[in-house]
């Protein structure tokens, strides 16, 4: 069954649709209610729902710590389409990412810490069937990436004792793109559909091999702090193994440009 459009969605709700969201977020779009609050559509395929709920907890337990993040203002379901509505907040996304943002992103990360009481494996099996498909996938593409998802899957199979922290809160997709600023100020951390319970570090190191530098050697350092090498090269394969499935099947006409790129850097964190 088709998506319900957004214009449908945004109807159903009484919101006054204003244009896609800047930054390139799939499904977003700047909305107003009735009474003339700024708001923000997300309209996704069923399969985001539990998503989309799970995503709403973590930012409220966000922001419950004073984490600048948007509120949540619902999240259902028109003519099996998932949608979200959330609160616009106030800023843009930042050309020229430097030191002075990613320093202020790097702030925030204690918020997302958790009481350490709790911990699973680094390679969760919850995930093990989505790792699965993207070993497959990269596998399927050519010599480069089928090495690259043997190193990874060697990795998994040497280090899956290893436990990590699980009562954080992880948002998952925390970089550059997903953050405004005012005036180079901090005003929130965006798009949190990816958060769940978990390893808050990891967004220190997805930080650091997102950010253009020389903002990523700040963000390294700060992983590498937090992380001891063995962790380090585990959430390393498993951001190369979630992105590069994401963009070989995305962007196809851009993939030997991301694989090499990728191979050369990410990849160098776990050989």
């Amino acid at each position: 069954m088709e998506l319900a459009t957004p214009q449908r969605v945004a109807d159903s709700q009484g919101i006054t649709l204003l244009g896609p969201c800047g930054g390139g977020e799939f499904g977003a779009f700047y909305g107003r209610t009735p009474d003339g609050t700024d708001v923000v559509l997300k309209v996704r395929g069923m399969w985001w729902l539990p998503l989309m709920e799970r995503g709403s907890q973590q930012c409220e337990r966000a922001r419950a710590k004073g984490y600048p993040a948007p509120g949540s203002l619902g999240i259902g379901v028109v003519d099996d389409t998932a949608w979200s509505l959330q609160e616009r907040c106030p800023g843009s996304l930042v050309d020229g990412f430097g030191t002075r943002h990613v320093d202020q992103m790097l702030e925030l990360l204690p918020l997302q810490e958790g009481s350490g009481l709790a911990s699973r494996p680094l390679w969760n099996p919850a995930d093990a069937g989505d790792v699965a498909v993207q070993l497959e996938a990269l596998r399927a593409f050519g010599p480069v990436t089928r090495a690259m998802a043997d190193e990874c899957e060697e990795l998994m199979r040497s280090s899956c004792d290893l436990q990590v922290p699980a009562d954080g809160i992880r948002h998952g997709d925390f970089h550059h793109r997903n953050v405004l600023f005012d005036d180079d100020q901090l005003t929130a951390v965006i798009d949190w559909e990816g958060a769940s319970a978990g390893d808050y570090r990891f967004d220190a190191l997805l930080l650091a091999l997102s950010a253009p530098e020389p903002a990523a050697d700040r963000a390294l350092a700060v992983a590498r702090s937090l992380l001891s090498d063995q962790e380090l090269a585990g959430y390393a394969a498993q951001f190369a193994l979630g992105r590069l499935e994401f963009y070989l099947r995305v962007y196809p006409g851009q993939a030997d440009g991301i694989v090499a790129e990728f191979d050369s850097g990410v990849a160098r964190h776990w050989r």
